[in-house]
Order: C-alpha cells, then structure tokens, then sequence
C-alpha cells in the first residue's frame, strides 16, 4: 500500500505592529475580545452573518465552516482577518479587537455545505460603502452581511444596517459606546469619562502592556497529511484545511501567548463520514507538544470542518508548530 503525503509549507503571519514604513501584504488574524480592558490605541468591532440561498445537499443545508471577512487598513496597508462561526453565540455576539483607523472589507470567503470555497471581493464603487471605522474604545457595528451564493464559487454580499444588539455583562464597562461602524455616528453610548482615563494611563493585564510594545511574531504552522489509498480525495481535503488555516494557527497562537517556547508536534487519526463531511472519529495520537488546550481547541476546530468526499476517507495528520520573535521598539 502507497501511502500519500503531503508537507503543506502554510505561510508566516507577523503579528501586531509591523516596522514604520514597511507595508506589509500579510494576513494578521484579529483577536477575539474578552471582556478585558482595551488597551491604548484600540477599539473593537461585531457584525452578524444572515446566511440565504444555500441549496439542500447531501448534507442538509447546514455550514459548519467559518466565514472568513478580510481588511485592509487603509493607512497602513496591513491586512486583518476576522474567522467568525455561522452559528451565533448563546453568550451574546463575536467581539473583535482592532487598532484604531480605516478599514476596507475588501473580501469574504467561506466554504459552503458543498465543499465549495465561495468568494465576495468588493467592486471599485462600492469601496467607500465598505470602509469600516475603529475609534478609540468604541465598538464599530457593522450591521448584518447578507450572504448568498452567486454563480459557481461566488457570494454575493448586502450591507444590511442594524440597531445595536451588544450588550455588556461584565461588571466594567470596556467600551464608552457603540457606534455605526460606515457613518460613525453613536447608537449607543455606554461607559463614560472614567473609561477613557483608566484606558489612557493604566493596562487591565500584562497581556495588555505587551500590546504596547511592537514586535514580529513569525508564526510556522506546518502539516503532513496521510489518507492512504484514498489520494483521490488529498486535493479537495486541503482546499478545506487551507480555508480553516486561520483558526487552526490560533489554538497554537493562544497557547503560546500562555507557555513560551511552545513547540513541536501534534497528531490525530480521523474518519471523514460520507453522509454528512464532517470529520466524526478524531482521535489524538501523540506528539511531544504535551498541551491539553492546545490538542483540545485542534480537535474541536477540525470537529467543526465539512469536506466534500463522496466515500468514507480515514487517514491521519500531524501539525508541526514553531515561532521566531523579532523584538522592536516601543509604540510612543
């Protein structure tokens, strides 16, 4: 028997502040906020999916794969990917951390219940209706995206406007309001001055002074790939691996945040069921990163993928994760 592998050289993301000057075409995957405070220099922003026009497939209609939205700054010409899950949180919606400035949402992308990657890139005059505003702890709505297909592997995407949905259950307030995120206007206005002082000479984390710091965090997320006599199925596999990349690297970004010189490897076995895509038997088989969260946050992000075989596929995977850090000088 001829086994199939495949070593997937996935790309090095920088992450937070870039050297002045530089202008960087790279894809720095947004964070998810927390609850914390922000620190100097950053807002935040929401948006919620509404998913319409989908065709039943063997699957059913469901997507169990992210929504990918891409920025681009359009000062600094950094680029910003925001993954965010179909399905809305039970604990309320997806916020997401961002420096301060503009923002063109210049593409969408996910991968439907067909196994197919749909794209949205935004035409010439519909940039300045795509723009979104992050300001200084204020939290940008950006409506509803109205998702639907178009032709073989295209979206189309509405803007629709919408009243603010966020509501704080954190006993501080982190955002002094909420504001539309294309016109800038406030819809809501929620902490007050005392926010902005405390945000302005004080950080809520060490985590949170070290975003005042610029560095590049090079990030290699390698993978080998093995589905045995089933190579027929290697290429439509990666395509769904490829559109998950972004989500894949943060379990092992997370996890380095919290353990210094994370790295190494981790393995599972899994079972792609016909029926439905989804990977249903994922067993880890080793390795010698020895992290719970890390195995955990990769077991449930493959959990969730959907892949287009016809045929039941098994094999197994293995991540190799390593890192570089180029400290840099403080942000004035």
């Amino acid at each position: 028997m001829r086994s199939v592998s495949l070593y997937l050289w996935l790309g090095i993301i920088c992450l937070f502040l870039a050297q002045p000057g530089q202008a960087q075409q790279i894809y720095i995957p947004a964070e998810a906020w927390q609850g914390e405070l922000l620190p100097q220099g950053y807002g935040a922003l929401y948006v919620r999916l509404k998913l319409s026009g989908f065709k039943k497939s063997s699957r059913g209609t469901s997507m169990t794969t992210n929504v990918f939205l891409h920025f681009q700054d359009e000062k600094q010409n950094r680029r910003y990917t925001v993954s965010q899950a179909v399905q809305e949180s039970e604990t309320g919606v997806q916020v997401w951390k961002l420096p301060i400035g503009n923002f063109l949402l210049y593409k969408v992308s996910l991968t439907d219940n067909t196994g197919r990657l749909r794209t949205w890139q935004v035409a010439q005059r519909a940039r300045e209706k795509s723009t979104v505003g992050i300001r200084h702890l204020f939290l940008s709505n950006m409506g509803i995206l109205s998702l639907s297909p178009a032709g073989n592997a295209s979206l189309m995407v509405r803007i629709l406007p919408q009243t603010n949905v966020f509501k704080n259950t954190y006993k501080h307030d982190a955002f002094a309001g909420v504001i539309d995120a294309y016109n800038l206007k406030v819809q809501e206005r929620l902490g007050g001055k005392t926010l902005f002082a405390e945000a302005e000479g004080d950080f809520s984390s060490s985590d949170e002074v070290r975003a005042a710091f610029s560095f590049q965090r090079q990030i290699a997320m390698i993978y080998k790939l093995d589905v045995g006599k089933q190579k027929k199925f290697t290429t439509k596999l990666i395509s769904t691996l490829a559109a998950q990349d972004l989500d894949l690297r943060r379990c092992y970004m997370e996890e380095l945040d919290k353990t210094p010189n994370l790295k190494g490897n981790v393995a599972f076995n899994f079972m792609i069921d016909r029926s439905d895509g989804v990977m249903q038997k994922i067993q880890y088989r080793g390795g010698n990163i020895k992290n719970n969260r890390l195995t955990t946050c990769l077991y449930y992000t493959l959990g969730k993928m959907q892949f287009p075989v016809t045929s039941n596929v098994g094999g197994n995977i293995t991540f190799y994760f390593s890192f570089s850090d180029e400290p840099g000088r403080k942000v004035p």
